[in-house]
Parts: structure tokens; sequence; C-alpha cells
């Protein structure tokens, strides 16, 4: 911390017309509402010389017209002067802290249709391009996308090896068809939406999974079940009609003159009667043609 305040005092006193009170010379400051996003690429702040910054914000010195770039930490530990869209002076440090970042998710935005404009450019075909103008369109009106267009998206990035601020692209999976189309993806479809969901959009999607995983086993389960006693049933069917099973000769079958008390069942009748007279038709199992 000492060494970042001694930096950072050196260099602001350097730059300033003050050059001795390190708070007077911040007081010679402004933000001028310049603001860039540098992507992938990390920078240094030119006031405390930290490194690693993706953003940079421009300040002026309103006396000598110095401009540098520094970190947003730099800003407000410096009490820089940033004034709102209509001039005025903000003075709480909350109120800063919101107008800076809301600048730079304005910056993010335009920078983020940029991108889109110089793919379009690049891509040739009709789909392709009909494709990051309904990203445009949704990341205009709403912010966000739904699954299935922020995956021909990213497939489309790969395809022709574009560099894009995947932070940007904001992904609707709250509600259930979202989360369930996400779910159903393949594995590796959802490996890539992973890149541009958050943590909590993942958990919910993973808690999915396992669910339907779950689900689906119970159900090979309860069908290798009920195919196991279909095919008991089965047999049991084939073993007793194997068992009652009687095919006699047309010519051993007749019908008995008269009436014939069965030597089986006791039956009085005058049915069928097969090979043997006094046994009637029920007790071979045959029946009428």
């Amino acid at each position: 911390m000492v060494k970042w305040k001694e930096k950072a005092c050196l260099n602001l006193l350097k730059l300033s017309q003050e050059r001795h009170d390190y708070l007077i010379s911040a007081k010679e400051w402004e933000f001028n509402g310049n603001i860039i996003d540098h992507g992938n690429s990390n920078n240094t702040c030119e006031l405390c010389e930290g490194e690693n910054l993706r953003h940079h914000f421009q300040i002026e010195n309103t006396k000598n017209k110095t401009q540098i770039w520094v970190g947003s930490s730099c800003i407000h530990k410096f009490d820089i002067l940033i004034r709102n869209d209509e001039g005025i002076v903000i003075q709480d440090i909350e109120g800063k802290k919101k107008f800076l970042n809301r600048k730079l998710s304005d910056k993010k935005r335009e920078f983020f249709l940029n991108t889109l404009r110089s793919l379009w450019k690049k891509v040739d075909d009709e789909d392709g391009k009909a494709v990051i103008c309904e990203v445009g369109t949704h990341y205009r009106d709403r912010k966000a996308i739904y699954p299935h267009l922020a995956l021909d998206f990213l497939k489309l990035l790969n395809d022709y090896s574009n560099v894009i601020d995947l932070s940007q692209i904001k992904v609707l999976a709250r509600d259930y068809y979202s989360i369930e189309a996400i779910v159903r993806a393949s594995a590796n479809d959802r490996e890539l939406l992973y890149k541009i969901l958050n943590q909590n959009q993942i958990e919910k999607i993973e808690g999915r999974l396992q669910q339907v995983q779950l689900e689906e086993e119970q159900k090979k389960r309860q069908d290798a079940r009920l195919d196991y006693q279909a095919q008991a049933r089965a047999k049991e069917r084939a073993a007793s009609q194997k068992a009652y099973q009687v095919s006699p000769k047309r010519e051993d079958i007749f019908i008995m003159p008269e009436f014939v008390t069965c030597s089986r069942c006791g039956k009085y009748t005058k049915d069928w009667v097969c090979m043997n007279p006094d046994i009637c038709t029920v007790c071979v199992g045959t029946r009428r043609p």
C-alpha cells in the first residue's frame, strides 16, 4: 500500500501544476468521459503503475491539459472530480462509482456492437449474417439472448476465429424451457455455452442435469422390469397352451348318436368326443369347428 501510494503521489505531482501537496494537485484533475476497453489485453495505470488493467479511464488536468489513462481505483482513492451527464459535479463516493460503472457498461455495449459489425463483414453466408443481426437485436433490446441463439453465435465465432468479449453475452436461462434446452443439448454444446453462463446458471443446469439422468435411470429400470414381467407372462401362456394343447385328426372327431356320460367329468352330453367315445370335448380340449 505504501509503495502504491508513493508511486501514485509522485506521478500525480510530476504531472500537475501543484508540485508539493498531492491533495491539492488531485483537485486539478477531472474525468473527461473517455474509456477504453482493451478486451483480452492488459495494461498499466499511468498513475499508480498498477498492472493487468483491462479498462482505462482518462483523466485530464484542468490547468495544464495533461491527459493520462488510469484505473477506476485511482479515481476513487484520489477523489478525482467527476461530472454527470448534465455537467454537475458528483459529490458522494457511491454516486461516482455508479456513474463510472454505467459509463463502463455503455462502453462495453458499444465495444460489443462494434465487434458484431466487424464480424458481420467477415461472414460470407446469409445464415451467419442472420445470426449476427438477431444477436445484435436481442442485445440492444434485452441485453440478453436465448440459449439456441447463443450457441449458434458461439459456433460462428469459432468458425471465423473472431475474438469477442464473451462477458458481454448474457444468456436468458431462468425459465424452464431455456434450462431444458441447455440440459437436452449435447455435452459439447453445453460445454460451449458454459463459457458465457454465470456460476448460478451453471449450478442450476448441473442440478437439473443430475435430476434428468436420475429420471432416465429410473425409467430404464422400470422398462426392464416391465419387459421381464411381459416375458414371464408370455412364457406362462406358452406353457399353459402347451399343456392343454390337443390336436386330434379330423377323422377321429365325431358326434355321438346319443347322450353319453363323460367318464372323466361325469357330464351327460352329446357334444364332440375324440377317439375315446366316453370322454367329452371339454376334457380333451377340443372345440367345435
